[in-house]
């Protein structure tokens, strides 16, 4: 019964003190975790990058930066993407020059470019930007887990619980995890 951004980076931590092996290099999350705090400690101190999408993020007054962090234009034109440097953890954003006055806005020849620097704000200036196809990609991978996640709670009764203390509940749930990858055995071999 607690929120379950409070929970994501003692799970973290957790599985990396059991685990040594634990070394994401993404952490696959939905809006629900979009924490300034879950950003920065995902890039600090675990390493991965967060590939969460905002919650709704309207675009302050006079803010050139769209409702998904992205650079844009004083016309509303969003900025492209034009890659990522994770060695000085920024990325580069380029000018479409969609604008009335492109040399005006670009103030030379060519679009002008911006980088935006993760430590300025972790949660906007993602290094894997939101609407990106590489951004969505890899979000569209936590569908296989939440049907786990669904099939445990649903099928093997692990969202409602009907015994109490933590011995017992582990049992239970340590028995629902044996059952579910046997039948994925049986199923496989057959």
């Amino acid at each position: 019964n607690t929120s379950d951004s409070t929970q994501a980076l003692p799970v973290f931590g957790n599985v990396r003190e059991q685990h040594s092996w634990f070394q994401p290099e993404h952490g696959l999350m939905d809006k629900g975790y979009d924490d300034q705090k879950i950003h920065r400690s995902l890039e600090e101190d675990f390493g991965c990058h967060p590939i969460i999408p905002m919650r709704d993020m309207r675009q302050a007054k006079g803010s050139l930066l769209t409702e998904h962090g992205q650079p844009c234009c004083d016309d509303g034109g969003a900025w492209k993407w034009m890659g990522t440097d994770y060695k000085r953890k920024r990325s580069k954003w380029a000018c479409p020059m969609t604008c009335d006055n492109p040399a005006g806005c670009a103030g030379r020849k060519g679009p002008k470019t911006c980088y935006l620097n993760l430590k300025d704000d972790y949660r906007k200036h993602s290094l894997v930007p939101r609407d990106t196809d590489k951004f969505w990609t890899l979000y569209n991978k936590r569908g296989a887990v939440e049907r786990e996640f669904s099939r445990l709670k649903d099928q093997y009764m692990l969202g409602s619980l009907r015994m109490q203390g933590m011995e017992k509940v582990t049992l239970h749930f340590e028995l629902a995890l044996i059952a579910h990858l046997a039948v994925h055995l049986i199923s496989n071999t057959c």
